[in-house]
């Protein structure tokens, strides 16, 4: 997998947080999402919204294992993945 490069912001240009959402899932599909989430302003990029099917444990403990490598690990106790059933 290539790494992907960080997002620049332009100098001297403020943008207000703007809501994510990202849908997880199998076959490889969890880690090319958090994958392309490094390259991210996670400060920009707030609230995050993690999306998971119904008993997919695996993708939903990623996300939060994600959070927690992050910058912000207090928002380790506001994480929640919202499940869809199958």
């Amino acid at each position: 997998m290539t790494d992907v490069p960080q997002i620049q912001n332009l100098p001297g240009v403020t943008h207000p947080t703007c809501r994510v959402a990202v849908f997880l899932g199998s076959g490889g599909h969890t880690s090319e999402m958090l994958q392309m989430m490094k390259g991210l302003d996670l400060e920009r990029y707030e609230p995050r919204l993690y999306i998971v099917s119904e008993g997919d444990q695996f993708s939903a403990g990623k996300a939060a294992e994600f959070e927690t490598g992050s910058s912000f690990p207090e928002v380790l106790e506001d994480i929640e993945p919202v499940t869809i059933t199958k």
